[in-house]
């Protein structure tokens, strides 16, 4: 759930929302919500709510998938690139460009 930390919590619930409750159940939501405002594990998250930690693990992929989808339809930001491309030069000056593009529209924590 690390992968969750610099994305806002009404992010997280519009991302969410747009998957139906057949794709993520209830408890998975739940889950991935407290997991999210907690700062704790998938793990931690299955436990408390009693589900298989890889069903959180898998809603916490697709609410990442669908954040990245979202930020690149509407603001046209792209995902990380060394995420993606590793720690290279140009994918460092890539992050440097996003990150001001990021501060700009006010979308970290």
């Amino acid at each position: 759930m690390k992968r969750l930390i610099g994305i806002k919590l009404e992010h997280i619930e519009a991302c969410l929302a747009v998957h139906s409750l057949r794709d993520i159940p209830q408890l998975n939501r739940d889950a991935v919500l407290w997991a999210a405002k907690n700062g704790q594990s998938s793990s931690v998250a299955a436990a408390r709510s009693g589900i298989h930690y890889k069903m959180v693990s898998r809603a916490a992929t697709k609410v990442l998938e669908t954040h990245q989808i979202m930020m690149q339809a509407y603001l046209g930001i792209e995902p990380d690139p060394i995420a993606m491309h590793g720690n290279t030069k140009e994918a460092k000056a890539i992050r440097k460009e996003r990150k001001a593009k990021l501060l700009q529209y006010n979308l970290k924590k």
